[in-house]
């Protein structure tokens, strides 16, 4: 079989790119200094939030349905004149 041109090497290059990507080891999230006690909410949502800066970086997190409510009947009372009642 021969191969002629670039495609094939272009081709060949490609999947060998993507085998030792997939293959590469993944850095695993360091556990907490200090595990929380199971009834300790708080620092279990300081936990999470320190997971999450480590693998998404500085994106936020969604808001929660009570966080939403929130800032739309903030948005609502200061800002009357827009359609922020109109969801």
């Amino acid at each position: 079989m021969k191969f002629r041109g670039l495609k094939p090497f272009l081709l060949v290059t490609a999947l060998a790119s993507g085998v030792i990507v997939s293959c590469a080891p993944q850095p695993a999230l360091a556990q907490a200094s200090a595990p929380c006690a199971a009834d300790d909410l708080p620092c279990w949502v300081q936990q999470a939030d320190r997971e999450w800066a480590k693998e998404h970086g500085d994106v936020p997190r969604n808001l929660t349905e009570q966080e939403e409510r929130e800032i739309r009947a903030y948005l609502i009372k200061h800002y009357p004149d827009t359609d922020f009642n109109n969801p």
